[in-house]
């Protein structure tokens, strides 16, 4: 994920984030995703993000759809439109921010 400047200062403790998007990459392996973010950072022009959550997302491994086989390490998950999410911190590491989420529970 990359945001602009804007975005990224929305990102506060307390707040509620909404995954609107059909389809979502995850990774359960940090350098995946710091891989990811920064290179959509680098090619975007906006600022690296990864998005942590204590209650993972399962899907369809993405090594059963590649043609690099297992050394993949996403799953593909659909159909996420309207999960919501408590943002529980936010910090900075080498230029990446990481946005930890929780479930909100209704």
């Amino acid at each position: 994920l990359a945001v602009d400047k804007d975005t990224i200062t929305q990102f506060e403790k307390g707040s509620i984030f909404t995954e609107n998007g059909l389809l979502s990459s995850w990774t359960g392996k940090s350098e995946i995703a710091k891989d990811f973010a920064t290179y959509n950072g680098e090619q975007s022009g906006k600022i690296p993000v990864i998005i942590e959550s204590e209650n993972p997302q399962y899907g369809t491994p993405v090594a059963h759809l590649s043609i690099f086989g297992w050394s993949e390490d996403e799953v593909i998950v659909s159909n996420m439109r309207g999960g919501e999410y408590i943002i529980d911190g936010v910090r900075e590491e080498n230029g990446i921010f990481f946005v930890k989420l929780i479930k909100k529970v209704v």
